[in-house]
């Protein structure tokens, strides 16, 4: 008797059974993949969001954001989509006097904290930065 080699027809079911399992797993792994880039994507949008309200914030002199002077007011609260971004926002700027475990004298300090929001209301990112009085 004559040896053979080669692959018998049920090898070749099995063969082709596993590439279908494979190749149909495809467009579920591209759907997972691209729906982490987009949150990445909302998140990356809003912390520079938030950072670009600090900075707008902290750009004001001390007594103005200690008193509260009406260019500082208009910056508190709104939306956000600054120019060539993909998504709108919603962010909330508080100011407030800092504290610290130590119990500092922090009157010359303040704390400036910046919320983004999604549109439905939910925190993506917040970012604290302080002014002191010089």
């Amino acid at each position: 008797m004559v040896k053979r080699f080669g692959f018998s027809m049920i090898e070749l079911i099995f063969a082709i059974v596993i590439v279908a399992v494979a190749v149909m797993s495809l467009p579920m792994m591209t759907q997972v993949t691209s729906k982490g880039s987009e949150r990445n994507l909302k998140a990356d949008e809003a912390i520079f969001e938030a950072y670009v309200k600090a900075v707008e914030t902290t750009d004001q002199t001390f007594d103005e954001i200690a008193i509260g002077t009406s260019s500082l007011k208009d910056a508190i609260e709104g939306s956000a989509s600054l120019q060539g971004l993909k998504y709108e926002t919603k962010y909330k700027v508080t100011v407030e006097p800092a504290t610290f475990a130590d119990e500092t004298n922090t009157s010359q300090i303040k704390k400036i904290t910046v919320t983004i929001y999604d549109d439905k209301g939910k925190v993506i990112t917040q970012l604290h930065t302080y002014k002191f009085k010089m």
